[in-house]
């Protein structure tokens, strides 16, 4: 296994905290909604805590004032590393951890925090208000609206209706060709569209409303995450075997395909066999670990908490083929995405086999 070499440590002045009467146990703690308030997980989360280096305690206790995501995240990769042998030892520049392992290995752990919207057309209260206001302005013309983007917070929907009332002016004087229209201010961007009809008295306008179409958006999130995460590794003195542990607020809402194109590439063909095994055949489309840039990242570990505010996580990952140190990757026994090997068809197409492995995603607190 791979042995580092002159990584720097980061300053003190990075990771001390200026005068405080907490631990940094206790600031962390803090900074962690839902197990403040319970006095069985403080134990534990003190008792998980505790067996941290002194410098790694400071430096999380900061974060969790800044980034409390983050911070919990690492503090979830330290957990999921510790069932392969290894531990934190001291934090780097960029937000990375150099970890210890079995016979001195060492590799760095590096953690992402992506922030995703609660509810994928605003809040209910929100996308409600709009859409009476909506209404409203119809009067009896059915529509359809399109939710292009998320509703920001503390929307202003009676701008929105007086531009509706507008086009439809302008529609009835012969000024306005076509049935769509699209509005764009105040962080609301949506799309409405005419049916041609008229509905009776007392019955809705809005013949149904579709919401944003977040996929690739919430793809470009999850890359430019773990690629500029990634960059902040390049810029260590010498790069170690890393993983990269990636948590989501409040909860993932990518598909399983969505994630195996971003890291693996666009498939052309997926064939899968009897024994849990299956390969990938990818011809086209940028794959972010097999980008020679990435390959010294060995994967990606997926954590979620169990509930908002808990404690334990769920767990699962996806490792790299392409990684120049496969063997130094610590891997916790889970549910993971194994690949076995790469190689070429006759078509041209990269060729990987890959393998799940393990069950349940939930994972119990390991001091």
């Amino acid at each position: 296994m791979r042995k580092a070499k002159g990584l720097a440590q980061a300053p003190l002045h990075e990771v001390d905290n200026p005068m405080t009467d907490q631990s940094p146990h206790e600031r962390f703690a803090r900074a962690w909604p839902g197990v403040a308030q319970d006095p069985e997980a403080l134990v534990r989360l003190r008792l998980a805590f505790g067996s941290l280096p002194e410098t790694v305690q400071r430096y999380l206790a900061r974060w969790a004032e800044s980034e409390p995501e983050r911070a919990r995240v690492a503090f979830w990769g330290f957990s999921l590393a510790g069932t392969a042998g290894f531990r934190p030892l001291v934090p780097m520049k960029g937000g990375f951890f150099r970890m210890l392992g079995p016979e001195g290995a060492q590799c760095l752990l590096g953690a992402v925090a992506l922030s995703f919207p609660e509810h994928e057309g605003g809040a209910p209260a929100e996308r409600a208000r709009l859409e009476e206001t909506l209404d409203q302005a119809m009067g009896d013309r059915a529509y359809v609206l399109h939710i292009r983007r998320p509703l920001p917070d503390g929307v202003d929907a009676e701008p929105v209706g007086r531009a509706v009332r507008l086009w439809l002016q302008a529609i009835d004087r012969g000024e306005w060709y076509g049935q769509n229209a699209i509005y764009e201010g105040e962080g609301v961007d949506l799309e409405i569209t005419l049916t041609g009809s008229r509905v009776g008295e007392g019955r809705r306008a809005r013949v149904f409303t579709q919401g944003p179409v977040v996929g690739l958006d919430r793809l470009r999130q999850l890359y430019e995450g773990i690629s500029a995460v990634s960059e902040e590794c390049a810029g260590l003195d010498e790069r170690l075997p890393t993983v990269l542990v990636i948590g989501a607020e409040p909860r993932w809402t990518l598909t399983q395909g969505h994630v195996l194109q971003t890291l693996y590439g666009l498939p052309a063909q997926v064939d899968s066999g009897p024994d849990g095994t299956s390969s990938y055949y990818t011809g086209e489309g940028h794959a972010f670990f097999a980008d020679p840039e990435n390959q010294h990242i060995g994967g990606l570990w997926w954590v979620q908490g169990r509930a908002p505010g808990a404690l334990e996580p769920h767990a699962w990952s996806h490792l790299n083929p392409w990684s120049v140190t496969p063997e130094s990757v610590p891997r916790f026994p889970g549910w993971a995405f194994t690949p076995r090997g790469v190689g070429t068809t006759r078509e041209g197409l990269t060729s990987i086999e890959m393998s799940w492995s393990g069950g349940d995603r939930a994972w119990s607190l390991r001091p």
